[in-house]
């Protein structure tokens, strides 16, 4: 019912979803380098295959297989990763291929991406021309302006590691993360060399720290540059190993629950969360990314306080925002004509905001089964799919209110179940003030246990990773 990975943003975008982000993040090797040393020099040519054990706290969970050869224009690599992922209890087998075409200086020319969990498949390609990367999924198609050429985040470090200074000074890569379909900065520097044994043997590494919006990971690389270890957040470690073992992973059991490892636990218990007008809450940890001031909630030292708003019913008080929140994007596809059937089959064009929220919201919560999936959520597959969890539901929500003409944007953060709180998302629409709304959990407004920590799409999420492992949370106050 709540996040799993996002961002997964997902193993999100490795993967989409948000523990999914932090293993991803470990599984794409968010290394990178930088736009700043202008044009790169080419790698030398070589073939490499490395086969990775996936491991979380120290349990393997799955695998990762990575191909890279040089072709005539460049290289092409290929990664096949297979995972067994418990989440709420259930444990699902989540399978990723990636193949792209390189540069010679190991940018980005193509890809295509294909990740696979039961009966959820996310499938899409990108073509780069040197200014603009082109991308198709769903069949939908969008166009992403480049400032400078892109790297995969499991190859930059071929075509950046000679560049990344000794001592505290570190450079900057341009990234393009294949699951948001978003460019990011990331900071490279090296923490000196270290000995790991590395299937029966006693390498000497570079260590090599990467740091992106708060989030920081480490890879160990040997004197040849293929990366033979990497570590994340929340117990996520990749380390290098013989093929026979990496299959072998197969045969085993899935790990920790993910969803419950990065739940936080409360001091008090909630008996009735939605009849709570008022809560305050002390929040410690790595907060410098999330958005926690601002509408319902305000932000003061340490203590956020959540009050429960209230809609407004008078349709010439309500506020006009941006158009933006009226817009189809890649994942919430508002103006596909699936989607604009289905909202007109739910209201009608006499109704105001609140009725059409409300008739969307009764719509999914008897048409949309709420299921634990892995994969990259986007609002037409979840129409078509009929199930989903939290992300799934938020995205196709705000797709359908979009289409119904209600300014509509996804939130993220943490509410409130059973002892603990959990990774969750849901959505605000604009009445006379953003409103919550959880189509999930059928609620309007959302319960004031709803910490919201981030606005937006996959993209705009990754604070939340960055805060994932050091939050703590301690309610001081409820009211009803």
């Amino acid at each position: 019912m709540f996040f799993r990975d996002n961002r997964l943003t997902i193993i999100t975008a490795l993967f989409s979803g948000l523990v999914f982000l932090t293993l991803m993040g470990v599984q794409n090797n968010w290394f990178s380098s930088s736009p700043r040393h202008g044009i790169l020099q080419a790698g030398l040519p070589f073939e490499r295959e490395t086969w990775m054990a996936i491991y979380q706290n120290d349990h393997p969970i799955g695998y990762t297989y990575r191909k890279i050869t040089p072709d005539e224009t460049g290289y092409q690599t290929t990664e096949s990763t297979r995972l067994k992922i418990n989440s709420m209890g259930i444990v699902q087998d989540v399978v990723l291929n990636l193949k792209a075409n390189l540069n010679s200086d190991f940018s980005l020319s193509s890809m295509t991406v294909d990740l696979g969990s039961g009966p959820f498949r996310f499938k899409a390609s990108g073509q780069s021309d040197g200014k603009f990367l082109s991308i198709q999924t769903s069949g939908q198609q969008t166009r992403i302006p480049l400032e400078y050429p892109v790297y995969l985040p499991t190859t930059v470090l071929d075509g950046f590691r000679h560049q990344i200074p000794k001592g505290k000074d570190s450079i900057e890569a341009p990234v393009f993360d294949p699951f948001t379909f978003s460019q990011e900065i990331f900071r490279l520097k090296s923490l000196g060399q270290e000995s790991l044994d590395i299937m029966g043997r006693n390498l000497t590494t570079q260590k090599i720290q990467a740091e992106f919006r708060g989030i920081r990971q480490t890879a160990w690389v040997d004197e040849t540059g293929e990366v033979v270890q990497e570590q994340g957040g929340m117990g996520f470690v990749l380390k290098k190993v013989s093929a026979e073992e990496a299959l072998s992973i197969a045969q085993k059991p899935a790990g920790d629950d993910i969803t419950l490892q990065a739940s936080i636990p409360s001091n008090k218990t909630i008996r009735f969360p939605d009849l709570l007008s008022r809560i305050s809450i002390r929040i410690t940890g790595n907060i410098e990314n999330l958005v926690l001031h601002g509408d319902r909630q305000k932000w003061d030292g340490d203590i956020l306080v959540i009050e429960k708003e209230t809609p407004g019913h008078q349709e010439e008080n309500l506020l006009l925002p941006s158009q933006t929140f009226l817009q189809p994007s890649l994942f919430v596809q508002s103006d596909h004509p699936d989607i604009l059937q289905q909202v007109a089959d739910i209201i009608a064009p006499s109704d105001n905001r609140q009725k059409r929220i409300r008739k969307i919201l009764v719509w999914m919560n008897q048409n949309i089964q709420k299921r634990p999936v892995i994969s990259v959520s986007n609002a037409l597959e979840t129409l078509q799919n009929r199930a989903g969890d939290c992300n799934e539901h938020a995205m196709l929500f705000c797709a359908l209110a979009r289409a119904g003409g209600i300014p509509t944007r996804i939130e993220a953060g943490l509410v409130y179940m059973n002892g603990r709180f959990y990774y969750h998302a849901w959505n605000a629409v604009m009445l006379n003030d953003w409103i919550t709304v959880d189509s999930l959990m059928n609620q309007f407004p959302a319960d004031v246990t709803h910490i919201r920590l981030v606005t937006g799409e996959f993209s705009e999420q990754t604070g939340l990773i960055a805060g994932m492992g050091t939050l703590g949370l301690e309610i001081i106050e409820m009211g009803r």
